[in-house]
């Protein structure tokens, strides 16, 4: 059975993390303000009333559905949701969206000693539809794992993003059960928010300084998109155009500086909209305009852990160095965190400011934001 404890990988207790008093405060007062101006932040899902809270003595349901990645499962590695499977152990319940692979199955029990957890294939739903939204139609998947709950006195279920659909599958699969079920989760407005670059990119820069990342901007027009790549091919040798909601690179259109000097704007505007449209664009609008940084040294990922406010600081458990290929910086694996320990803890300082100000004001609940 996953625990709480179990998703933990080891911490790193020499580094003497923190936060000052006097920043502490600027950071509750930069949530109150991002809170005022927009409260569904915090609004707990009106699908699932009463399950934020802690990580309950029972087993889980592991779900990695990605329909809040614009580009991601339709690239056709729709497989990734199998992942799910590595954080599963005895009692468990794991949904997948492909055909089952008993090999993978056996390797994860067998060779990694994982256990032996309840794999869970919905029935086939609209062609559109993500994997939560696939289960919760399916209500022979919904009895089966309020039955389960009910077994086990109680139900976690541990999705990869707290995203809407995700919420309404736990709203659905609570009004069929008699056990307590938790969400370990953020609120589906905020899980939201912090995977739109654009957003995040406005809250690093109000946590670190307008410096601390390339410049960026808003583009919420065609128009306006164009006159930006221009505006920053002039002192920059590479401009990027970003879908917001988009990963692994997949959302990157990066473009090299000469491509946009002295080109007519009709041609711009043209070139521009048919290679967007080529790379899986919709045609909606805001996307991200931003200085394309080439000689990059590193590009570390923070893994933390955010625990209800009452019960601490967020945790950093490790810093892994992701492996990029390609002009787009195409994601390709990662590894421990190589660099010395000034490094390190530089970096798990940074991201610990940035936790504090997430959770300080805006959740009131335990989960993952990883990826830093």
């Amino acid at each position: 059975m996953t625990t709480r404890d179990s998703l933990l990988l080891p911490e790193q207790d020499a580094w003497p993390l923190g936060i000052s008093a006097a920043r502490d405060r600027a950071l509750q007062k930069l949530a109150r303000s991002i809170q005022q101006s927009e409260p569904a932040l915090s609004v707990l899902s009106p699908y699932a009333p009463g399950m934020h809270g802690e990580f309950l003595d029972a087993p889980s349901l592991v779900i990695e559905d990605h329909a809040g990645i614009r580009l991601f499962e339709h690239s056709g590695d729709e497989a990734y949701s199998y992942r799910a499977l590595l954080l599963a152990g005895d009692d468990d319940l794991v949904a997948i969206g492909v055909a089952r692979c008993g090999e993978f199955e056996t390797y994860c029990r067998e060779c990694l000693g994982l256990g032996s957890p309840r794999i869970l294939t919905p029935e086939s739903a609209g062609p559109d539809d993500s994997l939560a939204t696939r289960c919760r139609k399916d209500m022979e998947f919904v009895a089966g794992v309020a039955a389960h709950a009910e077994t086990h006195g109680g139900l976690n279920i541990m999705p990869y993003m707290g995203t809407w659909p995700l919420w309404e599958l736990a709203g659905t699969i609570t009004r069929h059960c008699r056990a307590p079920l938790r969400v370990i989760a953020p609120p589906p407005q905020l899980t939201r928010r912090v995977n739109d670059k654009i957003w995040f990119a406005k809250l690093v820069k109000s946590v670190y300084g307008q410096t601390a990342i390339p410049p960026s901007h808003q583009a919420d027009n065609f128009s306006r998109l164009c006159q930006l790549a221009v505006d920053l091919a002039r002192s920059h040798a590479s401009v990027a155009i970003k879908l917001p909601d988009s990963a692994s690179s997949a959302g990157n259109l990066v473009l090299a500086a000469e491509l946009l000097r002295g080109i007519s704007w009709q041609d711009l505007h043209d070139q521009l909209y048919q290679r967007l449209l080529g790379m899986g664009w919709n045609g909606n609008f805001p996307l991200q305009v931003i200085a394309w940084e080439r000689a990059l040294t590193s590009s570390p990922s923070v893994h933390m852990w955010i625990p209800a406010v009452a019960r601490g600081e967020p945790i950093v458990e490790a810093i892994f160095e992701q492996h990029c290929t390609g002009l787009a910086r195409e994601f390709d694996g990662a590894r421990p965190f190589q660099r010395d320990s000034a490094w390190q803890l530089r970096i798990a300082q940074q991201r610990i400011m940035v936790t504090v100000y997430l959770s300080s004001n805006l959740v009131n609940c335990h989960h993952k934001l990883v990826h830093f």
